[in-house]
């Protein structure tokens, strides 16, 4: 392996959790009341969270994250048909609690799953390949040499085959963290890795690599610095384009000054357009998702908010094979739990092509129901994972939900809710 060679930049990655708890049956006021503080750190990581789609295999793969025992949590990752049919599902689950945040799939339809899983003093990444047929075929931890909180948020695959993980490691003893991404060959080798060091502090949230492997790409966000060159509390978007061998190649960083802005997704075309979603403050109207598009060398071609009085949260981006049609998922009123799930479809010219929000529980219409789309990825239709509360009388059971949606947004094929516990 190379000796870590370091960029231009200091980062705390942080995942990109929407929320949501999780009791086993509808609860009391007095056991609302009465929750710990644990119980609610650990459902805050219930749903799935990434989705891929498989050309080869014709199967989309969602990973994600549900109860565990001794009040763990534990990971899933499914493999569907097309047509919605469940073909396997594989769980990590130890004694240990393990987090999902990506999923990724190679040409041959072999799947890989990024994250991390605590330990007793530290977390570490956490990745594992698993055949087309659900043989786990590795797995691998990394642990920096500080012991520290080691997280994987994004995973990507080039056209070569090569894995490529980012996410964060610690900066030193001190509790500060850093920007890490690495190369991995098939077979679970790391081949580099590298860091982000010395001029902002942040945290990463998204990942995407060029097909052929020669620019990696990350979003997040970085603190504001103030005019006196101090880090300020607030933080703006944030995109960076990298060379294989961790050079910069580009940074653009946005926001409101004052306010706290983020990052959370990133899409590169074929045609090497670069595309960013996540959530920029408006005074007048709160958290906006926006859209952003940018060529292979930086230069901004358009942006477009979103306006939406409320609280609105980003969950990715995906954009069809030759580029043509942009499609992000995200969630409206994500801070209450009258949330929806919501897809908005644009051209690559920035001209409105749909918009669709999750409908209310067609069973329980005077209820409200909890949804969130978390990730987006496209494969002749859009496949859209999140989570789904189904009912205020249950407001406390989330569950896992993967949608089928046709790209013109105006037929579903299908839609599933459902329990990976065994």
């Amino acid at each position: 392996m190379r000796p870590i060679r370091t960029a231009s930049l200091i980062v705390t990655a942080m995942a990109a959790v929407a929320w949501g708890l999780v009791v086993a049956a509808p609860p009391s006021t007095a056991e609302l009341d009465g929750r710990d503080a644990r119980a609610i750190w650990i459902s805050q990581d219930i749903g799935a969270f990434d989705v891929a789609y498989s050309p080869y295999r014709r199967a989309v793969y969602v990973v994600g994250n549900m109860p565990g025992a001794e009040d763990d949590v534990d990971i899933f990752v499914r493999r569907y048909s097309v047509e919605g049919q469940l073909i396997w599902q594989r769980l990590i689950a130890t004694d240990k609690a393990e987090f999902a945040r990506g999923v990724a799939v190679d040409a041959k339809g072999n799947v890989v799953v990024a994250g991390w899983r605590n330990g007793p003093n530290s977390d570490d990444v956490l990745l594992a390949r698993y055949s087309s047929a659900g043989k786990k075929l590795w797995e691998k931890s990394y642990d920096d040499v500080f012991n520290g909180a080691d997280r994987a948020n994004a995973v990507a695959i080039d056209g070569d085959g090569h894995i490529w993980v980012a996410g964060r490691v610690p900066g030193g003893t001190d509790g500060s963290a850093e920007i890490w991404w690495s190369e991995w060959n098939a077979k679970g080798r790391m081949l580099h890795e590298w860091t982000a060091q010395a001029s902002i502090i942040g945290w990463a949230e998204a990942f995407d690599v060029e097909a052929k492997g020669n620019t990696v790409y990350l979003a997040g966000s970085v603190f504001e610095t103030t005019p006196d060159g101090y880090v300020g509390v607030y933080s703006d978007a944030w995109l960076g384009a990298f060379s294989p061998e961790g050079f910069t190649r580009w940074e653009r960083s946005w926001g409101t000054p004052g306010f706290d802005d983020v990052a959370r997704g990133v899409e590169v075309t074929s045609d090497n357009q670069v595309y960013a979603t996540g959530e920029v403050y408006s005074t007048s109207t709160g958290d906006d998702i926006f859209l952003r598009r940018y060529t292979a060398k930086g230069k901004r071609i358009w942006s477009h908010v979103l306006r939406h009085p409320g609280t609105d949260c980003a969950g990715g981006v995906t954009a069809s094979r030759a580029g043509a049609q942009i499609t992000l998922a995200g969630t409206r009123n994500c801070d209450d739990f009258d949330s929806d799930a919501f897809l908005y479809s644009t051209s690559r010219r920035n001209i409105e092509r749909w918009r669709w929000l999750s409908p209310d529980d067609p069973t329980h219409p005077d209820r409200t129901r909890t949804d969130a789309g978390l990730a987006i990825t496209s494969g002749g239709n859009l496949f859209v994972a999140g989570r789904q509360t189904p009912n205020q009388a249950a407001l406390l059971t989330t569950w896992p939900w993967l949608m089928d949606m046709s790209t013109s947004g105006a037929h579903q094929p299908w839609s599933t809710i459902f329990n990976p516990v065994p």
